[in-house]
């Protein structure tokens, strides 16, 4: 009912049996306790302690060190050649700097309290699974490791892998979890080739010293807020990388994959920061949040991959921003688009699309090189002075459901047709233009205007202007190479400074109910001209 105590120096061995330990008090090992052929079993009610000098060994058999309601320290050595290893503690297990835990066959460190594993301390198996499982909170800021199997590593409370921490698996699962508490890497957590999965009962947050990175596929989930800080890294060489946060997600650091898809889910806001990196070679790059803003002031690119942004709410694109891929861009929000002046959605070899479910202001660059760019919205549509939409050869379309376009920017296509549709009425002010070498349909419910200074022209094909309201022509509309043809079912006004005119094609203005206006100057050079007035 006493304590236990063996010596430095002291020995307890078995050469072909087990040895079996019970102590109703404490105990402490300071010597050897070795069984070359059997099971090794200490069973302490209070605590038990492996000091500096101590060693506790099996060759094959089960080693088990158990305490009832003490604390297990180890600060020696424990540790199996074949068999399994299980260290139970009854209230909080602690491997000091010089504690070493080791067996090529499973281990398992289980407390009813916390569990620590100090700077220096090792847990190791060569070829099996390692498992950690904490009732309190979990703190490694030593080695835990196995070159042949998994690694799981589970708390109820807090877990948190040091700066000096690292949890390391060869090709097996590696597996870190808590019930209700954070999940903290300041440290490393790695696989050369096995799958990683984090699952946090509350936040999750990888800080600038923290890298979770594997050849294999990665997969990150927070109950609550998802953080990865600056100079924080979740990368996988060779696989799928897969964060999600059931509120808020901020990357300030980098995610990538060059061998799989990335994918961001946030149920609250999503934010890539000014120093964030979310990275794709080939595969999906995919954002969203299913009610919260998606907010991009960092990198959003893939080499070669489709890349999609879809957010819950609004979505914004500041002046540091970028989303870019060969491959086809897709953003998508509930509600408002904003892309700041500076900002750059481009694909090099494929479409872009921008569809916003409230209104659209560009005033950055939206372009792609090899394919359609094509930009919708429920509410108002604007480019602004400082955006440009351009394409190369293929088709570039606006268009709004029942919101005005407004166009103060460059809207231009090398080759490709441009069309501009809007749900209620359409102007292109002094600063605008909408220039291509291909043909260009312009149409609105409501009035269409353009301001003085403002173009719509195209080198090389027809141009179309269709206005369920008023039009008001100002600036310039031109062909060099096709028909001009303005309708209008209300009004069509020339102003002083306006100019209509074509080449060699037909130039057509007319009106179902409203009168011809004409101030300024409708010309052909060589084709026919029609005016056709409703009243």
């Amino acid at each position: 009912a006493g304590n236990s105590t063996i010596d430095d120096g002291g020995l307890i061995q078995s050469t072909g049996s087990g040895v079996a330990l019970s102590s109703g008090g404490s105990t402490t090992i300071s010597g050897a306790v070795d069984s070359s052929a059997g099971d090794v079993i200490i069973d302490s009610v209070g605590m038990l302690d492996v000091t500096g000098t101590g060693n506790v060994m099996t060759d094959a058999g089960l080693l088990r060190l158990t305490t009832k309601s003490g604390d297990v320290q180890i600060d020696g050595t424990v540790s199996s050649n074949t068999g399994t290893v299980e260290v139970n503690s009854g209230a909080n297990l602690l491997v000091t700097g010089t504690g070493v835990i080791t067996s090529a066959g499973p281990l398992s460190l289980i407390s009813a309290g916390d569990t620590t594993i100090d700077v220096g301390g090792i847990v190791q198996s060569t070829a099996n699974d390692v498992a950690l499982n904490s009732g309190g909170s979990t703190s490694v800021s030593g080695s835990v490791s196995s070159t042949g199997g998994g690694v799981t590593v589970s708390s109820a409370d807090m877990l948190h892998v040091t700066g000096t921490g690292t949890v390391m698996t060869d090709a097996g699962l590696l597996q870190l979890a808590t019930t209700s508490g954070d999940v903290l890497i300041d440290g490393q957590v790695s696989s050369n080739s096995g799958p990683i999965e984090i699952g946090s009962g509350a936040n999750l947050q990888v800080t600038g010293t923290g890298s979770v990175t594997s050849a294999g596929t990665i997969t990150a989930v927070a109950t609550g807020n998802l953080n990865l800080v600056v100079g924080g890294l979740i990368d996988s060489s060779g696989a799928s990388v897969s964060l999600s946060s059931g509120n808020d997600a901020s990357i300030e650091g980098t995610v990538s994959s060059q061998g799989g898809d990335v994918t961001i889910d946030a149920a609250g806001m999503l934010q890539v920061a000014g120093t964030g990196n979310v990275t794709t070679d080939a595969g999906l790059l995919r954002l969203s949040t299913t009610n919260g803003d998606v907010q991009i002031d960092g990198t959003v690119s893939s080499s070669t991959g489709p890349v999609e942004v879809d957010s819950g709410a609004h979505l914004k694109i500041t002046g540091t921003g970028s989303v870019t891929s060969a491959g086809p861009v897709s953003l998508m929000s509930v509600s408002d688009t904003t892309l700041d002046a500076g900002s750059l959605v481009q694909s090099t070899g494929n479409a872009v699309f921008i569809n916003s479910g409230g209104s659209t202001s560009i005033s950055g660059d939206v372009g792609s090189l090899g394919g359609n760019v094509v930009i919708s919205a429920i509410g108002a549509l604007n480019v602004t002075s400082t955006g440009n939409v351009t394409t190369d050869a293929s088709l570039l379309r606006l268009s709004t459901t029942s919101g005005d376009v407004q166009i103060d920017g460059t809207v231009s296509s090398n080759t490709g047709p441009i069309e501009v549709d809007s749900g209620a009425n359409l102007q292109v002010s002094g600063t605008g233009s909408v220039a291509t070498a291909g043909t260009i349909a312009v149409g609105a419910v409501g009035n269409v205007t353009l301001d003085v200074s403002g173009v719509i022209q195209s080198t090389g094909d027809a141009v179309t202007l269709n206005s369920g309201g008023d039009t008001s022509i100002s600036g310039a509309v031109s062909s060099q190479g096709g028909d001009v043809v303005i309708d209008a079912v209300g009004m069509l006004h020339v102003i002083g400074t306006g100019i209509v005119m074509t080449d060699a094609g037909l130039l057509r203005l007319s009106t179902t109910s409203g009168d011809i206006q004409i101030d300024g100057t409708v010309n052909s050079n060589i084709g026919p001209i029609e005016l056709d007035s409703g009243a």
